[in-house]
């Protein structure tokens, strides 16, 4: 099963579309997604569906969400190589037979820090690039719950420090026009796009490297980030 929550929430298995019915088994999925691999309680589902308001059934309304978005999979969580299983105090997504965009992303950023800390500026720079090529759009950006939201904004963070980060690896390459077009300008009001002249109107000769590279101390220190 592949799932994608870097954009809109898709589901699909061996090229059938899965259609998640109604905001709750977004949400109920995004948690699950989430925690990939891992015990989501029914207790932090509750808090993602319901917020500070859930309703007095909703460990029953939470087990009713999940029967429903397994018979959507086709899955019913009765064997180990089941992709959503009930584990005490709740409920386990994957890994094993899942596909998530998102862990995809990690794994490709953790290559990506890899080979920039070894100086590999090339090999950086294309894994960083593989790893933002997986968002389509804001993570969960169908999942209007205020938790997901919150975590889609750590994503957010994430990302950009990517493009922060692949930003430093190009500059180190020489390929300012490319840093110059990722970033924004930081120019005063009344200047043109990167590698233009005042208002836009012509060409600007050198200055993407020149625009580029006064954002160079900025961006360093995203280039090795610190071991937590």
């Amino acid at each position: 099963m592949h799932i994608k929550v870097l954009g809109p929430i898709e589901v699909t298995e061996e090229g059938r579309v899965i259609r998640l019915t109604g905001q709750r088994q977004r949400a109920l999925l995004a948690a699950l997604a989430l925690d990939l691999g891992n015990i989501v309680p029914v207790t932090r589902l509750i808090d993602v569906l319901w917020g500070d308001s859930p309703p007095v059934t909703a460990r029953a309304k939470v087990q009713a969400h999940v029967s429903a978005l397994r018979q959507a999979i086709g899955h019913r969580g009765r064997s180990a190589d089941e992709p959503l299983l009930t584990c005490p105090p709740g409920y386990v997504l994957g890994p094993q037979g899942v596909e998530l965009d998102l862990a995809e992303f990690e794994a490709l950023m953790t290559r990506a820090w890899v080979a920039a800390g070894s100086g590999d500026r090339a090999a950086a720079s294309g894994l960083f690039a593989a790893a933002l090529a997986l968002w389509r759009g804001p993570a969960f950006a169908d999942v209007a719950s205020p938790a997901i939201r919150a975590a889609a904004a750590v994503l957010e963070e994430r990302r950009l420090l990517v493009v922060e980060a692949k930003a430093v690896a190009d500059l180190a390459l020489g390929r300012c026009e490319t840093v110059a077009a990722q970033l924004p300008d930081t120019g005063p009001p009344g200047t043109g796009p990167p590698g233009t002249g005042p208002a836009g109107t012509g060409p600007a000769g050198g200055r993407e490297c020149e625009m580029a590279g006064s954002r160079r101390s900025r961006l360093a220190a995203h280039e090795h980030p610190a071991a937590t």
